[in-house]
């Protein structure tokens, strides 16, 4: 039997869906751990079932550590990074100036706004967007 692509779509039958998600959810796991040992990274996936049952896998360095301390140090990672990205990329909002039909840019970093030069806008705008 030779291997073919298949398509990626929803299995509707149940049975097979479920048998499906039996075996590439242990290839999935098992990627997971291959990558974290191959290049040493830390990897964590998250996987709910269709029936709401969690499977996850959390890679760490050391034999000790459970699989959920692991994984909580990996989210606690995860979410210092992207505090860390947010404040490396401000947040910059078009804020419009309805009277004159002007509009400045604002940039937001750390709780403070600082403006930036008025421009005539091409058309005249009356709200507020984000960039």
């Amino acid at each position: 039997m030779t291997r073919r692509k298949i398509v990626i779509r929803r299995i509707e039958n149940m049975g097979k869906r479920q048998a499906t998600f039996c075996k590439r959810r242990s290839g999935l796991l098992k990627k997971a751990q291959e990558l974290a040992i191959l290049c040493d990274v830390q990897v964590a996936v998250i996987v709910f079932s269709s029936t709401g049952r969690l499977y996850e896998y959390a890679s760490s360095t050391t034999t000790t550590t459970t699989t959920s301390m692991a994984m909580a140090s990996i989210l606690q990672k995860y979410r210092s990074a992207q505090e860390q990205q947010q404040l490396l990329n401000p947040v910059s909002q078009l804020m419009i100036n309805g009277d004159a039909g002007y509009w400045f840019q604002l940039s937001v970093l750390n709780g403070s706004t600082k403006g930036a030069a008025c421009y005539p806008p091409r058309q005249r705008m009356t709200s507020t967007m984000e960039l």
